[in-house]
Parts: C-alpha cells; sequence; structure tokens
C-alpha cells in the first residue's frame, strides 16, 4: 500500500482532466509568538488498499506528544480496493502552543498508514 499525507494552503481540482494541483505545502511554520493560532490548511491524502466508507482519524501531535487537534472522516463511498483514491479534508483553525516537531498522521484502525512532519519555529528558534 502506497500512500501520502501532506497539510497544504489549498488543493484545487480540475474536473476537466481530473488532475490535483496542491497550494503552500507545509513542511515548516514560522510564529511570531507562542502560543498562537494558525490555519486554515487542507489535508491532502493519497492512499490505496481502500474499501468503501473505511473510516480513519487524522491527527496533528505536539512535540510533546499532545493531540493538537484530531478527528474522523471516511473513505469515499465509491472507493475500490485496486483503485489509489484520494482525499481532501478541510483543516479549521487551530492552536500552536510550543516549538519544535509536529507529526501530521492518518491512521486506520489505530495504525498509522501516513505520516509527515512539520517543524515549527518560534520567535526563540534556533536558526539552522
Amino acid at each position: 500500500m502506497h500512500s501520502c499525507l501532506l497539510l497544504c494552503d489549498d488543493v484545487f481540482q480540475s474536473t476537466l482532466r481530473n488532475k490535483h494541483t496542491l497550494q503552500g505545502v507545509i513542511g515548516g511554520i514560522r510564529v511570531r509568538q507562542l502560543p498562537t493560532i494558525i490555519g486554515p490548511h487542507v489535508a491532502y491524502i493519497r492512499w490505496s488498499n481502500v474499501y468503501k466508507d473505511q473510516d480513519l482519524h487524522l491527527m496533528l501531535s505536539a512535540p510533546d506528544g499532545e493531540e493538537v487537534f484530531g478527528f474522523d472522516a471516511k473513505s469515499p463511498p465509491t472507493s475500490n480496493p485496486l483503485d489509489t483514491h484520494t482525499l481532501i479534508v478541510k483543516i479549521p483553525l487551530f492552536e500552536i502552543k510550543l516549538a519544535g516537531r509536529y507529526v501530521f498522521s492518518a491512521l486506520h484502525a489505530g495504525v498509522a498508514f501516513a505520516q509527515t512532519t512539520i517543524e515549527v519555529r518560534g520567535p526563540q528558534s534556533e536558526e539552522t
């Protein structure tokens, strides 16, 4: 199973060409102060071996392990396990309390099938 999970500023869909254009793929966020509110954003998920109406959980974990946000979603009702599917989910505003490496995960039955990291740098973060 090949899967991808990205946090983006936005995703544009072309119905004519059946393509997605990802705008602002987020790998790092610089903030002026902590805590702060960021977003809204979009989760872009590509996954295979998916059955219709399959439950999944999206969550963002802080460097200290605390869950920043988490919510449930379902695979499309047209899902076929032999195809690759795209799920685009709106992520509302959320609070960031700490600088450091956050882990954005998509889970099915409690097991992560796709993850990405997002580095948050605050006013006291060291430059690299």
